[in-house]
């Protein structure tokens, strides 16, 4: 009927089982990672502490925590600064400008979607349209 297996018991462990019921799924060593165009996902790799990031819309990737850490998932687009790897992403909407700040010097950004290092302090969004009553 075939070979059998002798397994010794103290390198033995019990098989892993998870539901891949999610874009990100951690089974054991492995993490299961679906890419999807609203997310952004990376990680820092083991080998060269490069971060890398997986955005190939659609396509799987299949990390091994040895070969990568500090995996992150974050929504994006969205109005507050995240950290992404090395980098701060944030979202201005439309009718506000961006306001960051680096080494001391102020950058004003129209509205979209940024990815910018780290270096730069993401400050809160100001109104592009402002209304004043006028006194008479």
């Amino acid at each position: 009927p075939g070979a059998s297996y002798q397994v010794n018991v103290e390198d033995w462990e019990a098989p892993s089982v998870a539901k891949r019921d999610s874009h990100m799924v951690k089974c054991g060593p492995l993490t299961y990672l679906t890419s999807r165009p609203d997310m952004l996902m990376g990680a820092f790799r083991t080998k060269d502490g490069a971060f890398e990031e997986f955005n190939e819309a659609g396509k799987e990737y299949v990390l091994h925590e040895r070969d990568y850490h500090s995996i992150t998932n974050i929504p994006k687009y969205s109005e507050k600064p995240a950290d992404f790897g090395p980098n701060v992403v944030v979202t201005i909407p439309d009718g506000y400008w961006g306001v960051f700040a680096r080494q001391g010097r102020i950058e004003i950004k129209e509205p979209g979607f940024y990815q910018v290092s780290s270096e730069y302090e993401v400050l809160p969004a100001i109104p592009s349209r402002t209304f004043t009553r006028q006194h008479e």
